[in-house]
């Protein structure tokens, strides 16, 4: 497991959200600590963002209020 968490998902997702990221389309987490916060930051991410076409999400921990957060 890696050590993302809330505030690495929240920093991750302020930067995906910039338009010189563009070019990312497809993005991984995998076996992150991911709390709701983390959920609720990207989540917000993904609605501003129209460039990530792919978004894959392995082993978090934020369960299902976090899915609702993403989606």
């Amino acid at each position: 497991a890696t050590g993302l968490g809330n505030g690495g998902a929240k920093l991750l997702a302020q930067e995906l959200s910039k338009e010189e990221f563009s070019h990312v389309k497809c993005l991984e987490i995998q076996q992150c600590s991911l709390g709701l916060e983390g959920a609720r930051h990207l989540g917000d991410m993904l609605r501003s963002n129209s460039w990530l076409t792919r978004l894959s999400l392995w082993k978090t921990n934020f369960g299902d209020l976090g899915m609702w957060e993403i989606t």
